[in-house]
């Protein structure tokens, strides 16, 4: 859940062979410098990976204002090898490459409950 002055950013994820997940965060107003090592303009992201979930924070600061995002995945269908697990920007974006412990897909869950996988009632680990 955001917090007080924080948008949840909207996120889409896409499997990549039995062993990825890509995960695009929309993020309003980032913009990027370099062509091909991009880095965030007027901006600061943080990516944290956990075994089953990530934290993604990113502060733009756009016509005057600051802006945070966030997206918040506490269990994700299966376990993710967080040392390998990527993030990169794009203008409008933050791309997160979650590298799975175990092949295998992951289609049905996504499908079914998105990339949250811990329903409102259940207790935060």
């Amino acid at each position: 859940m955001a917090g007080a002055g924080e948008r949840i950013a909207t996120t889409s994820a896409v499997e990549r062979g039995s062993e990825k997940v890509i995960v695009t965060c929309l993020v309003d107003g980032l913009q990027t410098t370099g062509l091909i090592s991009k880095t965030p303009k007027d901006a600061t992201i943080s990516v944290k990976f956990a075994e089953r979930g990530f934290d993604m924070t990113a502060v733009v600061k756009a016509k005057g204002k600051e802006t945070t995002f966030r997206k918040v995945v506490r269990k994700l269908p299966g376990s993710i090898n967080k040392d390998q697990c990527t993030w990169k920007v794009e203008k409008g974006k933050v791309i997160i490459s979650l590298v799975k412990v175990s092949d295998g897909s992951w289609a049905v869950q996504l499908s079914q409950r998105g990339l949250e996988q811990q329903s409102d009632d259940e207790e935060e680990d």
